[in-house]
């Protein structure tokens, strides 16, 4: 997010962080684009139905681990 609160890149971190209350950092003087769009985050419904499977997260899990040459134990540990 720029120092204008505007979201450059990444309404998925911003949205993430905005439901784990996470404090993301300010960019300073990031130039501004000319094709932005301007959209109050504000007024988004956020649903709470799960659409990820227990298995499908293992799955996910082990990706990330292997990714990161951890163990699932550690990633699992991390996301606790």
């Amino acid at each position: 997010m720029s120092s204008d609160e505007i979201i450059v890149d990444g309404h998925h971190r911003y949205l993430g962080s905005v439901i784990t209350g996470y404090n993301l950092e300010t960019v300073q003087n990031y130039p501004k684009s000319r094709d932005l769009n301007d959209y109050n985050w504000n007024s988004v419904s956020y649903v709470s139905d799960d659409w990820d499977t227990a298995s499908k997260i293992k799955m996910l899990n082990q990706k990330d681990a292997q990714y990161n040459n951890m163990s699932l134990k550690d990633v699992e540990l991390i996301l606790k």
